[in-house]
């Protein structure tokens, strides 16, 4: 069974470790259903940022890695954003994430927006 679109991963570079633990487990179980996307498949010379915007708006799911590092990050904060309204409009199936370190965070079941617990 094949899966439309691909796994779009968000997440801080500092937290690196984790996503290379979480995209080499999800490339070995969704192995031919569903490629997995980080912007390490980035090409030298490309203009990264739409690259990158690209790969998210045509992404069917997204899997964000949640630490303070993530929550601190502008550019972070901005793929959340646009991950969020993809959601809503339906154009990003699913958005799931992975809480990777204590932090104020909080994803609201029902809708599709991000609180961060005061």
């Amino acid at each position: 069974m094949t899966l439309g679109g691909s796994l779009f991963i968000s997440y801080s570079h500092l937290d690196a470790p984790w996503m290379q633990a979480y995209k080499k487990h999800l490339r070995g179980m969704l192995h031919e259903r569903c490629s997995v996307w980080t912007d390490e498949e980035i090409a030298a010379g490309s203009t990264w940022e739409d690259t990158l915007l690209g790969h998210m708006q045509q992404a069917a799911a997204a899997l964000v890695l949640v630490s303070p590092d993530y929550l601190v990050s502008p550019w972070c904060r901005r793929e959340l954003k646009a991950l969020a309204e993809a959601h809503t409009l339906g154009q990003v199936d699913a958005v799931y994430w992975v809480l990777l370190k204590p932090c104020g965070w909080q994803w609201k079941i029902g809708r599709a927006s991000c609180r961060e617990r005061v």
